[in-house]
């Protein structure tokens, strides 16, 4: 059942979806902040799906795309990152403390993203996440570099 294609129905997502998806074990690839575009952008490898190990199997396997995934309004960036072996792995992403923006006109939250190498947070009105392949069945939570497509910013979604 599991060798069957896991299709997404919809190839962009955002933050109206936060409690529908799941962060843990999320690969970051790449990040930047676009100052300009007051933007905190991420390259990742997104677990859509956990399959469970089937006798005789011990280990789970994961659908697995390559996604961007853009916070909006970005603000009051705090890092403390560490890694030893050159990857991010996020365990989780929280969002807390809905505020006002100082300029009264929309409302923002506190964003955390916590991994296994520290910790990120900053203030942002949201975010969207931008599919660019759909997955494909990996016994890792991540992506080599040709099934991913290399490194990415785009915002252009699988077909």
């Amino acid at each position: 059942m599991d060798n069957i294609p896991k299709m997404l129905e919809r190839l962009v997502w955002s933050d109206a979806d936060f409690e529908l998806m799941n962060w843990n074990k999320t690969h970051i690839r790449a990040f930047a902040v676009l100052d300009e575009e007051f933007e905190l952008i991420f390259d990742i490898d997104y677990v859509v799906e956990w399959v469970r190990p089937v006798p005789p199997d011990v280990y789970y396997r994961f659908w697995v795309a390559p996604a961007t995934l853009v916070f909006e309004h970005v603000w009051h960036v705090k890092a403390d990152l560490m890694s030893e072996q050159g990857g991010f792995h996020l365990q989780a992403l929280h969002r807390l403390d809905e505020q006002v923006t100082p300029s009264g006109k929309i409302k923002d939250w506190l964003w955390t993203l916590i991994g296994d190498e520290g910790t990120m947070s900053f203030r942002a009105t949201g975010y969207k996440q931008y599919f660019r392949k759909q997955p494909v069945l990996v016994q890792l939570s991540k992506l080599n570099r040709d099934e991913r497509g290399g490194i990415s910013f785009s915002r252009d979604t699988a077909g």
